[in-house]
């Protein structure tokens, strides 16, 4: 089992070194056609999503090189007070200015200006990350997803909803563990690493918050993640 594990590991750590470079490389063309082509307005705006997509998706390959999700159980946390609602704005940026691209409707709503606490940026972005992708991977042409935030007395819940395919009962009780029947492919046929709702679950534990859902077949889903504000509380 130690072969086996470390076996995977180093193929998983030299996996996400190799996929960084190219990255890279497409976020610097990117680049570059915006400064060839500086007065196509739509042009910038494109150029602009891919490279911020780039940027995202190096950071979280640059998480995975840490190896703390394949060599531990440990999690290392690094928690600031942040304003969660600009957080939440910036996780999901990408999916709303591409949602005519998806061909889904993506709203954030949120019942306080501002909400407070104490959170990891990076580890805070790969929960919503993981939620809105996952909503998006099941949710069919025209569905709708949404996002709402909420501040309670010491906690900040976090709804991400949507109108899809749902979870069939019987895959309830494995949702959220590593390389399951849970793990299905998408409504287009895309793959599942079956990682993304362990790591959500994972990483809002290591928050100090828990995670849970209702769903309904052919009638969607509604993923809750609820975290402390912290002791500072504004």
């Amino acid at each position: 089992m130690q072969k086996v594990n470390g076996w995977k590991d180093a193929n998983l750590e030299i996996l996400s070194h190799d996929l960084r470079g190219p990255i890279g490389t497409v976020k610097m063309l990117a680049s570059v056609i915006d400064r060839k082509l500086p007065h196509n307005p739509e042009l910038h705006k494109l150029t602009k999503m891919i490279e911020d997509i780039s940027v995202r998706n190096i950071e979280l390959i640059q998480t995975l090189l840490t190896r703390e999700f394949l060599a531990t159980e440990e999690v290392e946390i690094s928690k600031e007070r942040l304003d969660v609602v600009w957080e939440i704005n910036q996780a999901i940026d990408i999916y709303l200015k591409s949602q005519e691209n998806i061909e889904k409707c993506i709203n954030f709503k949120h019942a306080q200006e501002h909400v407070f606490a104490d959170v990891d940026s990076m580890k805070f972005l790969q929960i919503i990350n993981n939620l809105v992708s996952n909503a998006i991977k099941f949710t069919g042409e025209n569905g709708e997803i949404n996002v709402y935030l909420e501040q309670l007395d010491s906690t900040f819940l976090i709804t991400v909803e949507d109108n899809g395919i749902g979870i069939p009962k019987n895959l309830w009780p494995s949702l959220f563990n590593k390389y399951t029947e849970a793990g299905r492919e998408g409504i287009d046929g895309e793959k599942s690493t079956g990682l993304g709702m362990w790591i959500v679950k994972r990483l809002a534990e290591e928050h100090g918050g828990h995670v849970w859902f209702e769903s309904e077949v052919n009638k969607g889903s509604k993923f809750y993640v609820e975290i402390p504000l912290g002791e500072m509380m504004e």
